[in-house]
């Protein structure tokens, strides 16, 4: 283990590798740089892709599915000293018994908005104001979507297991405009 790279999800389970003092799991510390007001889109190849993190699908040709209870993004953002605003084109897995579907928007660990989804109004956009507070310092900004329901397809009769919720077609961080 002293000149290569160990490839294992399970790392600790290999017999010399947890006691070598030089041994160390591989993290993930770089985060993409994002500008403001680049309008992302999460369609295989699209640059979105490389700024979600976990509870993600793989992006099929309109967007990407969020999985389970909790999915994020990061971005890499500039120092920003004023208040910004997210912009999300999305849609949810909707059906004629369950019409309407709820998030929870978290931003830098702090919930900020609910997001409602209803049947027939399908995509839709939702925007708010992330409040300078969760800015000030920050070197990334982390985009948590929190469904109230996980459900999959498979329970409305499709041939799919995921428990999928948010369609995350396109994101926008901008900066917020005086008077908005």
């Amino acid at each position: 283990f002293s000149h290569g790279v160990v490839c294992s999800r399970k790392w600790d389970t290999l017999l010399s590798a947890p006691g070598s003092s030089a041994f160390k799991p591989i993290t993930r510390t770089w985060v993409p740089p994002y500008e403001l007001g680049e309008t992302l889109s999460f369609s295989p190849g699209a640059i979105g892709s490389n700024f979600l993190a976990d509870g993600w699908s793989r992006p099929e040709s309109w967007g990407v599915w969020s999985v389970g209870g909790r999915s994020e993004l990061i971005l890499g953002i500039p120092k920003i000293t004023a208040d910004a605003t997210l912009t999300v084109r999305a849609a949810a897995l909707l059906n004629q018994r369950r019409p309407t579907k709820e998030f929870s928007v978290i931003i830098n660990g702090r919930p900020v908005a609910n997001w409602a989804f209803m049947l027939g109004q399908l995509p839709e956009t939702h925007s708010i104001v992330i409040p300078k507070d969760l800015l000030l310092g920050a070197s990334s900004l982390r985009i948590g979507f929190v469904p109230k329901v996980v459900e999959t397809p498979e329970q409305i009769g499709i041939s799919d297991a995921r428990p999928i919720g948010l369609m995350l077609m396109a994101l926008t961080v901008s900066e917020t405009k005086q008077g908005n």
